[in-house]
């Protein structure tokens, strides 16, 4: 029995077909847990970010004038950085999953810090002037 060469690229032809099929049902689902993996990422992320902007604020008290501590923040995803009263907030958001989460730290003193929305790095800059505890960022 001889198999015909058209065959044989109809047969592979067939072949390549069933694994274009398999990994059309794939990418999504893994494009679903990329984007989970990496909103649960950046979500610690900005957990510890907060802490370390609560820790240099307190810290920043007990020092002299002039004094500064710098903290990069590295999101993965959009930020929104802002502070109301005596609370910091950072809130992480996702697009793709149209999620949102929130980090809240009290502080000792007020701030006043305007709505930030970024992207990528981004430096904050604790310092301590005129005995009131600052934040700003480039």
């Amino acid at each position: 029995m001889r198999v015909q060469r058209g065959q044989l690229s109809l047969e592979y032809l067939l072949l390549l077909l069933a694994v274009f099929a398999v990994f059309s049902f794939l990418v999504p689902l893994l494009t679903k847990v990329y984007n989970v993996a990496l909103f649960g990422l950046d979500s610690a992320n900005a957990k510890q970010f907060t802490q370390s902007i609560a820790s240099a604020v307190d810290e920043m008290r007990f020092l002299s004038d002039g004094s500064a501590k710098s903290i990069v923040a590295k999101p993965f995803t959009s930020w929104v950085v802002s502070s109301n009263g005596k609370g910091f907030t950072v809130t992480v958001k996702s697009e793709p999953l149209a999620a949102e989460k929130q980090f809240v730290v009290a502080l000792p003193n007020k701030l006043d810090l305007q709505e930030l929305s970024f992207q990528g790095s981004m430096l904050f800059l604790v310092k301590k002037s005129g005995g009131t505890v600052l934040i700003e960022y480039n």
